[in-house]
């Protein structure tokens, strides 16, 4: 983390830099014993890294926690609106900064010259930068900080604004609940009530993707992609645990729904009615399903020993509930 840290301060001088000198960036040492060029440096450094959070910002919204009324767009829809808004707002906000630096010089943006021939340097990074945020989102130290600092929010906000909360009941006299920090615990009838809303039935989960920088979450057999605190431990107190196998460095599948490929040798395939169900809702969502339950080669091992064991495994705790939160 500290190495991000770092690099991306280097990078954001960098930037900075190029950004204030344009094509004169070789000229340092004219430069480097001015004191309006060194506040002038100081403060777009700053602004740089306005620019990572504002473009971090946006990416989540449009292509990772997408709230409610963004769930039907494609992904490619929301893709290019990451782009355009991105480029927009940061866009914006430069100019307006640039605009008050050249008014307090008598000039304008306009008539400064600015937007002919030096623009394009900023232009040049910002597209860079965000093309590298949409590529590679683990290098962006704003993603890390939401991801990880400001997750429960973020997951709070995806599941709830705009949703009415659904009234349900449980009729059992006691269900069971399997969290985090609870694996296993049992509640009365009068605590069921407001358990429900947060609540999944285990056997309903197709698969767990757990990830730090991602961010966890559990598809369940209607497509829906739902975050939560939680990591792959929880799995290891469940009673039905080897119905779920690892098949790459993130995602556990519930084997009940997966069947052996004929065709490629160690990997699995989803049944078919299950899967003619939930891909539309999938492609909404932006979810690459075949990424998602491609077996790596460290992995392979795991399903060849579920399919060998898989008649002796046993099927009670299919109806025990996980509490997310």
């Amino acid at each position: 983390m500290w190495k991000l840290v770092i690099y991306t301060f280097l990078l954001s001088n960098l930037c900075a830099y190029i950004i204030i000198t344009r094509q004169y960036f070789v000229h340092i040492l004219d430069y480097i014993h001015n004191a309006t060029f060194c506040l002038m440096y100081g403060l777009m450094v700053a602004f740089t890294w306005v620019y990572m959070l504002l473009a971090a910002v946006i990416y989540n919204i449009f292509l990772v926690y997408r709230p409610w009324w963004f769930r039907k767009w494609r992904k490619s829809t929301s893709t290019v609106t990451y782009f355009l808004m991105s480029f927009l707002v940061i866009s914006l906000l430069h100019g307006g900064q640039l605009e008050l630096l050249f008014e307090m010089k008598n000039h304008t943006l306009l008539s400064s010259g600015y937007l002919h021939n030096d623009v394009f340097f900023f232009l040049a990074i910002l597209s860079g930068y965000l093309w590298l945020v949409y590529k590679r989102p683990g290098l962006s130290i704003m993603n890390w900080l939401i991801w990880n600092l400001f997750k429960g929010g973020l997951i709070w906000a995806e599941q709830n604004m705009g949703k009415k909360p659904e009234k349900t009941a449980d009729d059992s006299s006691v269900m069971t609940v399997l969290s985090e920090e609870n694996p296993v615990e049992e509640y009365p009838p009068e605590q069921v009530q407001r358990l429900t809303e947060k609540r999944v039935r285990v056997f309903d989960i197709l698969l767990f993707h757990f990830s730090k920088k991602e961010g966890s979450y559990f598809i369940d057999k209607q497509g829906n992609r739902t975050y939560c605190r939680c990591t792959s431990s929880i799995l290891n107190s469940w009673k039905v645990s080897p119905w779920f196998v690892k098949v790459n460095n993130k995602v556990f599948l519930n084997m009940w729904y997966f069947s052996k490929s004929q065709r490629i040798t160690g990997a699995v395939l989803l049944d078919e009615p299950i899967l003619s169900k939930i891909a539309q809702r999938l492609h909404e969502c932006g979810i690459d399903l075949r990424r998602l339950i491609k077996v790596s080669e460290r992995c392979k091992r795991h399903v060849k020993e579920h399919f060998v064991r898989r008649e002796h495994l046993g099927s009670e705790g299919w109806e025990a509930y996980f509490y997310y939160d």
